[in-house]
């Protein structure tokens, strides 16, 4: 048994090395394109999916919200990389795929892992490049033919895309409530009293609409909960900022950093204002 688990450790070993060095070598080729990790994994997706994916399919293929999901669609079509078209099935329906500058990224990867192998394997000899290809083809003979988890397994069901969209139109409004009242701000500091109060009469309608969708999620939280989540979104919030003001601060850029650390002593303080409702709301 011994004998057998080592075998598997060093079997996975290596395959780990021949993935990565295969997956390092292919980052290096589209490099130039400055794509992120997330922007490359979601042209990835598309490029398995041909017929194109929506924004809710594409969501629970890389684990994040409609909303960010479709922030990342409209950078890449902007760069071209990918296309909107209407669902011919479903014309309510909007799909995303690779445009022709997309689908030209990934005829780059066959190349790159064919001179891989053709270099990695110029390394050994005719009689070593027989014995690993044999041994290769006598694991493959043994391996378990693939079970891929169905359609419905892998993708959310209508109940819960709906859950998701309604969860990220909240958030929606209730991010359009602060960008209402800081240009509703702006416009009162620059004198333009009627657009300031037009503004803000929006905020209160959005933060209206809010409310309602938070209904139809049931998801109404007690004063207590809310200010407990408040509670968190606060210290991450703190912690984002102190993490940029470093970053600000190795760049060079100093007034941005002290700008970043006053923010986040606003924010220190907002927690203790926090704590202290918390307690008298226990203590009640």
């Amino acid at each position: 048994m011994t004998g057998l688990v080592e075998a598997a450790r060093q079997l996975m070993e290596v395959i780990g090395r021949i993935q990565d060095a295969i997956n390092a070598r292919y980052m290096r080729m589209i490099l130039p394109h400055k794509l992120t990790v997330t922007q490359f994994k979601l042209l990835q997706h598309l490029y398995w999916h041909p017929e194109g994916l929506s924004v809710g399919e594409l969501s629970g293929h890389l684990g994040l919200t409609n909303s960010a999901v479709s922030g990342i669609a409209d950078r890449l079509e902007k760069e071209g990389w990918v296309e909107r078209s209407r669902d011919p099935n479903d014309r309510r329906r909007v799909r995303i795929k690779l445009s022709q500058k997309g689908r030209e990224l990934f005829t780059q990867r066959p190349r790159s892992v064919e001179e891989f192998w053709r270099c990695t394997l110029a390394r050994l000899s005719e009689e070593e490049r027989r014995r690993v290809l044999e041994g290769l083809l006598t694991l493959k003979e043994v391996v378990e033919k693939p079970e891929w988890p169905s359609f419905e397994q892998m993708h959310p069901s209508p109940q819960e895309m709906l859950t998701e969209l309604l969860r990220d139109m909240m958030n929606m409004e209730t991010s359009r409530v602060g960008m209402l009242l800081l240009i509703a701000r702006l416009a009162e500091e620059e004198g333009e009293s009627e657009i300031a109060a037009y503004l803000r009469q929006m905020s209160h309608e959005e933060l209206n609409h809010a409310i309602k969708i938070l209904g139809l999620l049931r998801e109404m939280r007690t004063l207590k909960e809310s200010l407990r989540r408040l509670l968190e979104e606060e210290e991450r919030s703190l912690m984002a900022k102190m993490d940029a003001a470093g970053i600000a601060e190795e760049a060079g850029m100093s007034e941005t950093a002290d700008l970043l650390r006053r923010i986040g002593e606003d924010e220190k303080r907002h927690r203790k204002w926090i704590y202290k409702l918390l307690s008298s709301l226990n203590r009640s």
